[in-house]
C-alpha cells in the first residue's frame, strides 16, 4: 500500500484523471420516455418542484454537488435548482485538470457576450499538431468581432487556472479562466468558470470581466 501511494505521488496526472470535474456537463439517463427529471429547489425528494428535463436530455451542466453528493446544482430558468445525480451521466472526458470545454461568457455593464465556434477543440493546442478554434465577441455598442485561438496554456501551478490568446484582423485577446462560482448579477443563476479578457480592439485597450457556462 505505500508503495502503491508513492507511485500515485510520482503520477499526479493519474490522480487528478480520476477525480470528477466541476462544472461537468451530463445526460439524463434511466428516466421512462413518458417520464420527466424533476428539478427541486432544494436537494431533497420532498422539495418543492420548480422544472423538469426530459429524458433524452443531454448537456445539462450540473454546477456542483451537494454535500452528500446525491444532487447536482442546475440552472432552472432565472435560478438554480437541483437534480438528482441517480439520474445523470457524465460526459466523457472530463476531470480535474481536463481542459474545460466552455461554450460561451458574458458580463454586464457593459453587457458583452463571447461565444466558441467549436467548444470540443478548446485545450487541443496544447499537444502536438493541435488546431484552434474561433471566437466571437459581441455588444450592443459595437459590430461584433472574430478571432481565432492561436495559444492556450494550463497554469504552471495549479489545476483550476487556463488560458488561451486569440487573434484576428480586428482584435487580440488574452482570455483567464477561473474555476470558481460566478454570478452575472442580473439574476439568481450561478456559473461555475468566472473570466477575465484583455482586449485590444482599434487600438484601444480594455479588460472584460464575467461568467462562462459549458452549455449554451
Amino acid at each position: 500500500m505505500r508503495l502503491m501511494m508513492i507511485m500515485l505521488l510520482l503520477l499526479p496526472g493519474a490522480v487528478f484523471a480520476t477525480q470528477d470535474a466541476w462544472p461537468a456537463l451530463y445526460d439524463v439517463v434511466d428516466v421512462a420516455n413518458d417520464d420527466v427529471l424533476n428539478i427541486r429547489a432544494e436537494p431533497s425528494a420532498r422539495s418543492e418542484i420548480i422544472g423538469s428535463f426530459p429524458p433524452d436530455r443531454t448537456g445539462i451542466e450540473v454546477l456542483r454537488p451537494s454535500d452528500d453528493y446525491r444532487w447536482g446544482l442546475v440552472n432552472a430558468g432565472e435560478r438554480t435548482g437541483w437534480v438528482s445525480l441517480t439520474f445523470l451521466v457524465a460526459q466523457p472526458g472530463q476531470w480535474y485538470g481536463a481542459y474545460p470545454r466552455i461554450s460561451q461568457c458574458s458580463g454586464t455593464e457593459p453587457f458583452w457576450s463571447l461565444t466558441m465556434d467549436d467548444p470540443s477543440k478548446l485545450g487541443n493546442l496544447l499537444g502536438p499538431g493541435g488546431e484552434g478554434t474561433g471566437v466571437s465577441l459581441s455588444d450592443p455598442s459595437s459590430p461584433t468581432i472574430t478571432a481565432t485561438i492561436t495559444r492556450e496554456a494550463v497554469a504552471a501551478n495549479r489545476r483550476d487556472r487556463y488560458a488561451f490568446q486569440a487573434e484576428g484582423p480586428e482584435t487580440d485577446m488574452s482570455v483567464v479562466f477561473f474555476l470558481q462560482s460566478c454570478n452575472d448579477g442580473m439574476s439568481d443563476r450561478e456559473y461555475g468558470i468566472m473570466t477575465d479578457i484583455l482586449l485590444r480592439r482599434d487600438g484601444e485597450f480594455s479588460h472584460l470581466s464575467g461568467c462562462c457556462s459549458l452549455s449554451r
